[in-house]
């Protein structure tokens, strides 16, 4: 996005670059959002498919029957990367299981078409530790947990970054980490495991709150460059998950990658945008279970049949 603007854009650009100082760096992709604000960039994520052809191969055309374990990729580099080169690479990420989707895959343009070339990429110790700024790129791409793992349809993140001041080599980053991925094409259904106990007893650690939290953001896009563009939590069905969607309704997934300012990094870092509160849970004990449904299109009703479920367990 550009970064032209108005010296009072100018002004919020560095107050917003200002609060990623403190401990407990402010949510990054709401940060994202007023950036793209401050800066003028009006354009806003369809929640459309926008020609996304690609399709997962389920239930009657399901292809692997039974269960089917998914070896999770580990995270990567992703640092100045052509957009073509990224599309590559996760183009074989999601071709090491030919049997799950169609032919003809391509990285959907509403999810990645925003990615720009040779641009840097948050680090995962520029979460974990150094915080916004020019370090905040140092260590593997924390959006590689996602960009290299296309079927974890719904993944698990931090909700801010954290400045610590100490050394990444001190410590290994402790963020949410995916266990195991079970698919069931035939039964419309995944099963995804997570550590999070020594993400959450990290945090504790660094006093990163006042008070012990337990939240963390659903990440969803990989959803969405698979045709799925509604969620919901079923909480009836969820067990130590507190969701804030008080109208039960379906939630657009709108979680996109562009380049963004969020970084503190001289000329931004792509990351995901925008900050979507209605995609944040909250977890009153672990071990923990988040049913998730998903839609293709937006379901008359949330308590009806999905096209997919996802049951996310933490432990």
């Amino acid at each position: 996005m550009g970064r032209g603007g108005s010296a009072g854009s100018i002004v919020v650009i560095g107050i917003l670059l200002a609060v990623l100082t403190t401990v407990c760096v402010s949510n990054r992709q709401e940060l994202a959002t007023l950036y793209r604000i401050a800066t003028g960039d009006s354009s806003q994520p369809s929640h459309q498919a926008q020609g996304n052809s690609n399709t997962l191969l389920l239930g009657d055309a399901a292809q692997v029957r039974g269960e089917y374990n998914i070896p999770l990729n580990p995270i990567g580099e992703l640092d100045f990367m052509t957009k073509r080169e990224v599309y590559d690479l996760r183009k074989r990420c999601v071709l090491q299981h030919n049997g799950l989707v169609s032919q003809g895959y391509e990285p959907s343009e509403a999810v990645f078409g925003k990615i720009e070339d040779k641009k840097p990429w948050w680090g995962i110790h520029g979460i974990y530790g150094l915080g916004s700024g020019q370090r905040s790129i140092e260590g593997p791409s924390e959006e590689s947990r996602f960009l290299l793992n296309p079927y974890l349809l719904v993944g698990l993140c931090e909700q801010n970054a954290f400045r610590t001041g100490v050394a990444p080599d001190d410590y290994p980053p402790v963020y949410p980490k995916p266990v195991s991925i079970a698919w069931y094409a035939d039964r419309l259904l995944e099963i995804i495991t997570y550590d999070v106990h020594d993400h959450f007893s990290f945090l504790n650690s660094i006093h990163a709150y006042n008070t012990p939290q337990h939240k963390l953001d659903l990440i969803a896009y990989n959803a969405r460059d698979l045709r799925f563009n509604y969620l919901y939590v079923d909480t009836g069905k969820s067990d130590g998950v507190a969701w804030a969607n008080v109208e039960r309704r379906a939630v657009a997934i709108g979680q996109y990658i562009h380049c963004g300012g969020s970084c503190g990094y001289a000329g931004g870092c792509n990351n995901m945008s925008p900050f979507q509160p209605e995609l944040a849970i909250e977890l009153t004990r672990i071990p923990a279970k988040a049913y998730i449904k998903l839609w293709r299109d937006n379901p008359k009703s949330a308590d009806g049949p999905s096209d997919m479920d996802v049951i996310v367990y933490m432990l």
